[in-house]
């Protein structure tokens, strides 16, 4: 039997923290153009601990994820920051700041700040970000929720024995 090599993509989260029309964006090192705070879900750590973990390692606040609002897949050109990674499918979670001091680590993240997400936003990094606050905006502007799984009706992790 030969060897079989898989190329999988990689697992991450995406974290959309609104305060009411503010979203909080982060500028990564090496970059010019925002995003939305992200990262990879760790080997054994569920999605939402992920997006925990990653709102508290790059921008130092603590969060409560509140639904999936997404799922998308992105396929990183050699020109992008992410081109190590090749693909990845990462899990869009809203989530509640549970406080409004961001401090960018500054490993990962230069800058952190929020911005009026009803206003003309700043340049962002990621086609996936793009699509994402845009359609936010339209929920807000049109004064609708913002649709997704709840997490609180949903058990999020599971352990086969």
């Amino acid at each position: 039997m030969d060897n079989l090599l898989y190329r999988s993509p990689v697992p991450g989260v995406a974290v959309i923290l609104l305060d009411a029309a503010k979203i909080a964006l982060v500028k990564r090192i090496g970059s010019d153009k925002w995003s939305i705070p992200c990262g990879c879900i760790e080997y054994g750590e569920s999605f939402v601990n992920a997006a925990v973990r990653e709102v508290k390692e790059e921008i130092g606040i603590d969060s409560e994820p509140l639904k999936i609002i997404n799922v998308a897949s992105n396929i990183w050109s050699s020109n992008s920051s992410m081109a190590n990674i090749g693909s990845s499918v990462a899990v869009v979670i809203l989530s509640k700041p549970l406080s409004l001091e961001l401090i960018a680590d500054g490993v990962e993240v230069s800058d952190a700040k929020w911005f009026d997400i009803t206003d003309k936003l700043p340049e962002l990094e990621f086609d996936a970000d793009k699509y994402i606050t845009g359609k936010i905006k339209e929920n807000l502007l049109s004064q609708s929720e913002i649709s997704g799984i709840l997490l609180s009706e949903r058990q999020t992790s599971f352990t086969q024995i």
